[in-house]
């Protein structure tokens, strides 16, 4: 079985299931604008909390990946109800300003949970060497 390395099946794995987000993601986005016709750019950012969620949830605090689904499920679900009404029920009758108002929307969500994760992320990863080194020699 040399000939099949088990990398490149993983490499496959990965892609077909970042296919999969990538397709529910585009097909999310179809629907808003064709029921709605509102251009929601603040639609991805909410799929990278349910995502950012649900790691720190299973990782975290160990809690059983169905119930760490449901609950990030819900409290996107439950975001998601907040943005609509505080930002695009208003813009039904007039589409023209919704890109600026869903955008000024998305900026935010990006920024804060990779900066704030981030910092949680690198606190559980160990010190490089060179780290240790730099900080036995100022000691010394």
């Amino acid at each position: 079985m040399a000939f099949f390395d088990i990398y490149l099946l993983e490499a496959l794995i990965n892609g077909i299931l970042l296919g999969g987000v990538f397709a529910l993601l585009s097909l999310g986005l179809n629907l808003i604008f064709g029921v709605i016709d509102v251009v929601w750019i603040c639609y991805a950012e909410l799929i990278m909390l349910g995502m950012y969620g649900m790691y720190f949830v299973y990782s975290v605090y160990h809690a059983p990946f169905a119930v760490a689904a449901v609950t990030c499920i819900a409290g996107v679900a439950v975001l998601g109800v907040i943005l609509h009404v505080l930002v695009i029920a208003p813009l039904l009758g007039a589409c023209s300003a919704s890109s600026s108002r869903t955008s000024a929307c998305a900026c935010p969500c990006s920024r804060r949970p990779k900066g704030i994760l981030g910092t949680l992320l690198d606190l559980k990863r160990p010190r490089a060497a060179a780290t240790l080194d730099r900080s036995a020699a100022r000691s010394a």
